[in-house]
């Protein structure tokens, strides 16, 4: 891994691409959808579109900040666990998958069990962030 890349790095990058998503759909998207489309059908798509949309910036504001968790070793790892998780349930989520995979040697019983301590706090993460954009 570069020495460049660092949990802060990465959390900044992911920032960036929360503002970015932000600023895209206020400023580029919903002027385009009002001018393109006739009054009735731009305001029952902004209906639609917008759920979604604030489920998505939801979770990537909670993944934004789970590198940021104190850096001892052991939750550090949880951490970069958990934000591939919820990566995974982002990407999901988004071409409309049911289930999502991770491979894990058998080799590596510790690894498993992080994993799964990761994945229930993506559960959690993700059905807050599902359950506040509701």
């Amino acid at each position: 891994m570069p020495d460049w890349l660092t949990l802060h790095v990465v959390a900044l990058v992911l920032v960036a691409a929360l503002f970015g998503g932000m600023l895209m759909f206020a400023a580029l998207f919903t002027p385009l959808i009002h001018q393109k489309l006739p009054a009735d059908a731009a305001v029952g798509f902004t209906r639609e579109v917008f759920p979604v949309y604030y489920r998505v910036m939801g979770i990537l504001a909670l993944v934004a900040v789970l590198p940021l968790v104190p850096a001892q070793a052991y939750w550090t790892e949880i951490s970069m666990l958990v934000t591939t998780a919820v990566g995974l349930a982002i990407a999901g989520f988004a071409i409309g998958a049911d289930e999502g995979y991770f491979y894990v040697r058998a080799e590596y019983p510790l690894a498993v069990k992080r994993l799964e301590i990761a994945i229930a706090a993506a559960r959690a993460i993700s059905s807050v962030a599902i359950a506040s954009s509701r």
